[in-house]
C-alpha cells in the first residue's frame, strides 16, 4: 500500500493520499501536482481515478467539547462547498448512527449550509464525526456547528 501526506502549513490541514502510484509532489503556479512512474497529474481536477470514484473521508477527532458530562445536541449546523451529496456519520461513545446525506440545494460547487438532524436517543460523553463524498465528488467542509444540551451524570 502507498501512502503520502499532504499537510497545508497556513492551517495545519492534512491530507493523506493512499493506493496512487506517487512518488512526489508539489504546489506548481497554486495547482498541486503529483508525479510517478504514470506520469504527472495535477490533483485538483480528479474526480476518477481512472474510471473509478475517488473516495474522500474526513475523520475529525474525538471530543468531549470540554465538558465531562453527558450531552445531547438537537441538530447540528454544516457549512460546506460540494459537487454533489456528501454524507456525515455521527458516533457517540464509541456507537455509530445511521448515516445522514446532505444532498445540495443550489447546482455546483458553491456555499451550502446543510442541517443534520439528531434524535434524542443520541446522548454521550464522546463525539466524532465522519464525513464522505458520494459517488466520487469534490467537497470542502468550512464548519460544523452545534450547541450542546449538558445532561446531568444520572441519565
Amino acid at each position: 500500500m502507498r501512502f503520502g501526506v499532504c499537510l497545508n502549513l497556513k492551517n495545519i490541514a492534512m491530507t493523506q493520499y493512499r493506493n496512487f502510484d506517487f512518488n512526489s509532489m508539489c504546489m506548481f503556479n497554486g495547482v498541486p501536482i503529483a508525479a510517478g512512474s504514470s506520469g504527472i497529474s495535477s490533483l485538483n481536477d480528479a474526480e476518477k481515478d481512472n474510471t473509478t470514484n475517488i473516495k474522500s473521508v474526513i475523520e475529525l477527532r474525538t471530543s468531549n467539547f470540554g465538558v465531562m458530562h453527558p450531552k445531547r445536541f438537537r441538530s447540528f449546523y454544516v457549512g460546506y462547498e460540494t459537487s454533489g451529496s456528501i454524507k456525515f456519520s455521527v458516533t457517540v461513545d464509541g456507537g455509530t448512527t445511521a448515516p445522514f446525506t446532505l444532498v445540495p440545494k443550489k447546482t455546483g460547487q458553491i456555499q451550502h449550509m446543510g442541517k443534520l438532524p439528531l434524535s434524542r436517543a443520541q446522548k454521550g460523553t464522546y463525539w466524532m464525526y465522519k464525513i464522505e463524498n458520494v459517488n466520487g465528488c469534490d467537497f470542502s467542509l468550512d464548519h460544523i456547528q452545534g450547541i450542546p444540551i449538558i445532561l446531568s451524570k444520572s441519565r
